[in-house]
C-alpha cells in the first residue's frame, strides 16, 4: 500500500512538470510577435542647428556707500607712537589693500632693544 501511494506521488509530480512544460511550450508559441520595420530600425535622426559665435559686453555698476561692521582698537607690546602712514585717515577716504595706514615710530624701543643686547653681550663675554 505504501509502495503505491509513493508511485501515484511519483506519478502526479511527473504529470504536473509535464504539464508545466506543455504551458510553457503553448505560451511560446502563441506569443504575438511584433514586426520589425527595417526602414525604421536605419534610421538616424539627427537635429542639427546653426552656430554663431558672439561676443557679449556685460558690466555693471552701482553706488554704494561701505560702512565698517566694527571698531579696531590698535595696541602694541612696544612702546612706541603712532604715527601717520601714506593714507590719511578720515571718514571718506579710500584705500587700498596693502596701503600703509599707521606706522609705529619704535626708534626709542630699538635703542633700548640694542642696549640691552649690549649689557647682555657684555656679560656673555
Amino acid at each position: 500500500m505504501m509502495k503505491r501511494h509513493r508511485l501515484l506521488q511519483a506519478a502526479l509530480a511527473v504529470l504536473i512538470v509535464a504539464g508545466a512544460y506543455g504551458l510553457f511550450r503553448y505560451m511560446v508559441r502563441t506569443k504575438p510577435v511584433a514586426e520589425i520595420n527595417e526602414e525604421k530600425r536605419n534610421l538616424i535622426h539627427v537635429k542639427a542647428d546653426t552656430v554663431t559665435l558672439r561676443d557679449y559686453d556685460v558690466s555693471y555698476s552701482c553706488f554704494a556707500k561701505v560702512y565698517a561692521g566694527a571698531t579696531v582698537k590698535l595696541s602694541s607690546e612696544v612702546s612706541a607712537r603712532i604715527v601717520p602712514g601714506e593714507v590719511t585717515l578720515r571718514e571718506g577716504v579710500r584705500f587700498r589693500k596693502g596701503d600703509l595706514l599707521v606706522r609705529l615710530y619704535d626708534e626709542d624701543a630699538r635703542a633700548s632693544l640694542m642696549a640691552s643686547r649690549s649689557r647682555y653681550m657684555s656679560l656673555l663675554s
